[in-house]
């Protein structure tokens, strides 16, 4: 063997194990978007579900519309940083971020609701 065949036998060696790390690495990242997009979806039901106990029993309960406003402004946050990442990237973040915000802001009408609205001053009568 001469040295051009040794040198041609380890840059090939080379590609084959940078394409796999490419590949693990690009799977790694699917497997993380895809686990983002899991959680949108877990507290997007989790927050229907809140927004749903609020309208039916016309109480607010226990939630605290200062944690829902840090909350939002937490998410508020998190979406101008997952824009400064660029869409391609930072989507996922965008998808938790915005899911979270519209909830939140649907949970804090529901604060004035309770306050204002005859229907929801018949629910807390009904359930008491």
């Amino acid at each position: 063997m001469n040295l051009y065949t040794i040198t041609g036998l380890l840059n090939s060696i080379l590609i084959v194990v940078s394409l796999v790390g490419v590949y693990a690495q690009l799977k790694t990242i699917w497997v993380r978007k895809q686990q983002n997009t899991s959680i949108g979806v877990m507290i997007a039901q989790g927050y229907y579900h809140q927004i749903k106990l609020i309208y039916n029993s016309g109480s607010t309960g226990a939630v605290n519309i200062r944690m829902s406003q840090f909350i939002l402004l937490m998410d508020v946050s998190t979406i101008a940083f997952a824009l400064t990442m660029g869409f391609a990237d930072g989507w996922p973040l965008l998808v938790l971020a915005i899911t979270s915000a519209i909830t939140k802001l649907v949970i804090m009408y529901l604060f004035r609701w309770v306050r204002k609205s005859p229907l929801a001053q018949q629910r807390r009568v009904d359930t008491c």
